[in-house]
């Protein structure tokens, strides 16, 4: 299982260190049971092609990534990690809650385009 992630006003690497932080600070989730999400190059490809308007399956063909089942969150409107903590602690608790997920990817438009 995979978790994509699009930012669209924050540093990929800020958010993905905020999700992780709100998986165990207000999600309740520990980490025993529930280690951080790492980072996926692949994934970060995927979250770009969902950016520019591919579908999930579409992105993940082209990526090369591919998984059982696949989740992808929209965050916007936020500029800070406290921003993003609060709105996975708001809308998102339910999903990151499956134990399978393990990796992340994410992309924040007018970042470098992968090539």
């Amino acid at each position: 299982m995979i978790m994509l992630l699009l930012c669209p006003t924050i540093v990929r690497a800020n958010a993905i260190g905020a999700v992780n932080r709100a998986r165990t600070t207000y999600c309740g989730l520990s980490r025993s049971s529930y280690p951080p999400l790492t980072e996926s190059r692949k994934l970060n490809e995927v979250a770009q092609l969902l950016a520019r308007g591919r579908s999930l399956d579409g992105a993940e063909r082209r990526a090369g990534y591919r998984a059982a089942r696949s989740l992808w969150i929209l965050i916007s409107g936020g500029t800070g990690d406290a921003a993003v903590e609060q709105m996975v602690r708001r809308q998102f608790c339910g999903q990151l809650a499956d134990p399978r997920l393990r990796h992340i990817g994410a992309y924040p438009p007018g970042q470098k385009a992968l090539s």
